[in-house]
């Protein structure tokens, strides 16, 4: 995984939302890349941060 922030949470039982070499995306428990979900340069400035929310 990069270096750009800590992992952003979990996408399912065996993957988290993590940074990822070219921006955003899913990682597996081992820590390979499984998708980019969002492409990021290494010069921009993104804050992003998860938020799960369930039908009530």
């Amino acid at each position: 995984m990069a270096d750009r922030l800590p992992v952003l949470g979990w996408y399912d039982e065996k993957h988290l939302l993590a940074p990822v070499r070219d921006g955003f995306g899913v990682v597996d428990l081992t820590g390979r890349t499984v998708e980019t979900l969002i492409k990021v340069g290494k010069n921009e400035n993104i804050y992003p941060y998860f938020d799960a929310r369930t039908k009530r």
